[in-house]
């Protein structure tokens, strides 16, 4: 039998979605200010909120291992793809030591320089972080 699923649940989630995806259009900088606000805090409370149900239901193992499968292998197969966009339009002008180099300061280090240096879109900043927040939020609520 299968358990009734709460829908107010999805219904927050695809709005956070749909926030986060309209605060990343290019509206007026009022738009944008007043969505930046607050959009990514509440996808942050809405996935912390539901993660006390999963600490309850899984191991730590099980659900480091789902977070790691979910999470990171789709961030790192993104950012393997983009590596090879990136070297295969920059291979003309530059020594392929150097873009990757340069896209390992940029991804990796979250360097700064090397972002604003390189062009590079960098929205790939959320997954690590939203991962190491997702295993950090289940092991208090699992072990506290």
């Amino acid at each position: 039998m299968k358990k009734n699923r709460d829908q107010n649940v999805d219904i927050y989630r695809g709005i956070a979605i749909l926030l986060v995806v309209v605060g990343h259009l290019y509206w007026t900088e009022s738009i944008a200010a007043l969505i930046y606000s607050f959009h990514l805090p509440l996808f942050f409370f809405v996935t912390g909120f539901f993660i006390k149900h999963s600490a309850k239901k899984y191991s730590f193992w099980e659900y480091l291992r789902s977070r790691f499968q979910n999470i990171l292998v789709p961030y790192l197969l993104a950012l393997a793809i983009y590596l090879l966009l990136v070297v295969a339009a920059k291979l003309k002008s530059e020594s392929i030591v150097n873009i990757i180099f340069e896209f390992l300061q940029v991804f990796l280090l979250s360097s700064s320089a090397a972002i604003e240096e390189a062009k590079y879109q960098v929205y790939y900043w959320f997954m690590p972080l939203f991962f190491v927040y997702t295993i950090v939020l289940f092991g208090i609520y699992k072990f506290a």
